[in-house]
């Protein structure tokens, strides 16, 4: 029996740093969003991201705080803060721990490709749970169970049913979400992972198999929003895959031809209920429809404000208690002001269209016109990632400057 040498054990440890257990924690965050931390009512993501604070803030020492790449996120923020208009010290908290985040994630205080391994390994994950649901479901006739409403919030009760039965409200689909609490909930995250998954597979580094099994846990969910994001994702996947411009548009439009096709197929068939999740969005399904039912609200609140509510908003604070999309809450409770500054704060994040960040930006933009993505955790996870890789295509640039200056002072000797 040989006895193992230090240089032996230093292999075999395995180092963790900060970095991975920040990104594993942000990995994390959508999970537990909704699920309340013991003898108390608030969501355990919340309460992990406060404690972290007093962490990223000494992490943060020494690091960029304030540039033009961020000045849209403190201008968003500190207009927010002006506008909540009452409950100063909770929106003051609110705005303090989504700014030191996302600087966190900007100054590359977590481990991004940690992050992104971890974003899809869970989406992968999950859509194996999906997948095993359906499966279980149209094969044995059961519902597995994945998440109980005895440990979420309160105001998701009315999820009990759909926990313990599968989401079949919607013309009788079953529609399962793993451990997520809804499928819609399920895609917005795993939308993410699909994205890591294309870039890195355009890029040559995983295979494709990877970016197919998250994309048929999306199908499987039903969710109509999950097909819209799951298409568009592929079409960006297809862009950033080597090749010249002429290559790859060929491909764009032949994987939309095909993905057309395939759609239509399944619409006329009725696979996957596909035929069921293009109706809720276009047509009526028991009475229901997604656009009008995320957008009702346009008409009842908005046709309210003129003038100047309009252009600064009503407050935060006077938010109705009824449901609302992320932009109808944000025309109006911030105005057109704070509509604005927002976008421009996605739109200062993006560099190149081949980034992961743009791709995000872009979906994060698209999520707040059909979901009411504006809670701590949404701006943490995908806000963050939109920032997560300014700095380091800031420092490709200085390096190719220097590349060029040293070939140009070569040439000239």
């Amino acid at each position: 029996m040989t006895n193992m040498t230090n240089d032996d054990y230093k292999t075999r440890t395995i180092k963790v740093s900060f970095g991975k257990i920040y990104a594993v924690i942000i990995s994390l965050l959508p999970i537990f969003y909704s699920i309340r931390f013991p003898f108390t009512d608030i969501g355990i993501s919340y309460i992990v991201c406060i404690i972290l604070i007093p962490f990223l803030c000494f992490k943060l020492i020494g690091k960029e705080l304030i540039s033009r790449q961020i000045i849209f996120v403190w201008l968003f923020f500190v207009y927010f803060m002006y506008r909540t208009e009452g409950d100063y010290l909770y929106y003051f908290v609110f705005c303090a721990v989504c700014i030191v985040h996302i600087l966190s994630i900007y100054n590359r205080i977590v481990d991004f490709e940690f992050l992104k391994k971890m974003i899809v390994g869970i989406s992968m994950f999950a859509s194996i749970c999906v997948i095993l649901q359906t499966l279980v479901y149209y094969s044995l006739g059961f519902h597995i169970q994945m998440m109980s409403v005895s440990f979420i919030s309160s105001g998701l009760e009315g999820y009990d049913t759909a926990f313990r039965m599968g989401m079949g409200s919607s013309g009788g689909m079953y529609r399962p979400s793993a451990f997520f609490f809804e499928p819609a909930h399920f895609c917005q995250y795993a939308v993410v992972g699909l994205l890591m998954a294309l870039y890195h597979y355009a890029k040559g580094k995983t295979s494709i198999k990877y970016s197919i099994l998250i994309s048929f846990g999306m199908i499987c969910t039903t969710s109509s929003q999950g097909l819209v994001f799951m298409l568009l994702a592929w079409v960006w996947g297809i862009y950033v895959k080597r090749g010249n411009m002429t290559t790859k548009m060929f491909r764009i439009i032949v994987i939309l031809t095909l993905l057309i096709l395939a759609v239509g197929i399944c619409y006329v068939t009725g696979l996957f209920h596909v035929d069921s999740i293009i109706n809720r969005v276009i047509g009526t399904v028991d009475g229901y429809n997604a656009i009008a039912g995320r957008n009702f609200a346009n008409e009842l609140y908005l046709s309210q404000l003129s003038g100047k509510s309009l252009l600064w908003g009503v407050g935060y604070v006077n938010r109705p208690d009824v449901y609302m999309t992320g932009i109808v809450v944000y025309r109006y409770t911030i105005g057109y002001i704070g509509c604005a500054l927002f976008y421009l704060a996605l739109l200062f994040s993006v560099r190149k269209i081949d980034r992961i960040s743009f791709a995000v930006a872009v979906a994060y933009g698209g999520l707040l016109c059909v979901a009411s993505a504006t809670s701590v955790v949404s701006f943490i996870f995908y806000m963050g990632i939109t920032y997560s890789e300014l700095k380091e295509i800031k420092t490709e640039g200085r390096s190719r400057k220097i590349s060029v200056k040293f070939r140009r002072k070569f040439d000239s000797l």
